[in-house]
């Protein structure tokens, strides 16, 4: 459960006999995120497939090295090429993080195959290579895209429900990385100004990274309205711009009513909780939990 805004993770991954070059590039890299090398994700009793699948979840980028461990005849023409397992693996990482995060760097006289050409490379002398440059080129791509958007979103939030309501207009809510990097699970607990509980959760997300906006379907119920136990909408957060994070999003009622409530759109802030905060809603004391729930209630009216 992260919360506060961390560097880019970065995984380094070679085969054996190019683990020097990991290592350079690791230390060049170190400045611009949190990197990993493959010899240390493998806990132990674990299967190195799935540690593999686990770091290529939780890393915003990866670095593979090729080498010329093997030996390739292609069309009658030999030559030296990679350890298949590393060519495997910076598949995955792509097919995970997207070929924009995923990196090669392979020696001059390696075979490359032809179904990896759309991923960025970097090329080295094998007899004097030079790391730091492609270090360099590696990390100005690490600056400019920065963190997986579901990176940057996850944590712990309050919404702020801008819209005059007598519903829900408060929420503390959770948004977590789903295991393929790329989307999020949202769920929350939201208050009315009269203090009633909800829960609720997001069914289904995506990210628009060109628009920093993520879209967002949900579903939730008001247990003291038991005559129309469960809501559901549709919502978009937009972060372009992390301190004035804002969105909307519409409730419906799933049951039909004698007297059908209508289709609501919400305009909302969202503030990300501190620690403190954390520690008081996550924790066993309900009185100051109460105490800071009001104190955003408060807020709220002043907002509004």
């Amino acid at each position: 459960m992260s919360q506060l805004v961390n560097r880019p993770r970065l995984f380094i991954g070679s085969a054996s006999e190019t683990l020097p070059i990991a290592k350079a590039l690791r230390a060049e890299l170190e400045e611009k995120a949190d990197t990993r090398l493959w010899n240390e994700t493998i806990e132990i009793g674990e299967f190195t497939l799935d540690g593999l699948r686990r770091e290529a979840a939780g890393c915003d980028f990866a670095v593979f090295v090729w080498g010329t461990e093997d030996i390739s005849i292609s069309r009658g023409q030999r030559a030296g090429a990679p350890r298949d397992n590393v060519v495997y693996e910076a598949g995955m990482f792509a097919g995970t993080l997207g070929e924009s995060r995923v990196f090669v760097v392979r020696a001059s006289d390696t075979k490359v195959p032809s179904d990896m050409l759309g991923i960025s490379t970097g090329i080295f002398d094998p007899a004097a290579p030079d790391i730091a440059t492609i270090a360099k080129q590696i990390g100005r791509r690490v600056d400019k895209l920065g963190q997986k958007p579901a990176t940057r979103l996850s944590g712990l939030w309050w919404q702020i429900v801008l819209t005059l309501e007598q519903s829900s207009v408060v929420s503390f809510f959770e948004i977590e990385p789903t295991p393929n990097g790329r989307s999020v699970a949202m769920h929350g607990r939201a208050w009315s100004e009269t203090g009633e509980l909800g829960r609720w959760h997001a069914t289904a997300s995506s990210f628009d990274e060109s628009s920093e906006t993520l879209h967002y379907s949900w579903q939730g119920s008001h247990p003291k309205k038991m005559g129309v136990p469960e809501y559901l909408g549709v919502g978009t957060i937009c972060y372009h711009d992390p301190n004035d994070v804002t969105g909307e999003f519409s409730s419906s009622p799933r049951a039909r009513m004698e007297a059908p409530e209508p289709t609501r759109i919400k305009s909302t802030i969202y503030k990300r909780a501190t620690l403190e905060e954390i520690a008081v809603m996550t924790g066993d004391d309900s009185r100051a939990r109460k105490a800071l729930i009001a104190e955003k209630l408060r807020l709220r009216q002043g907002i509004v």
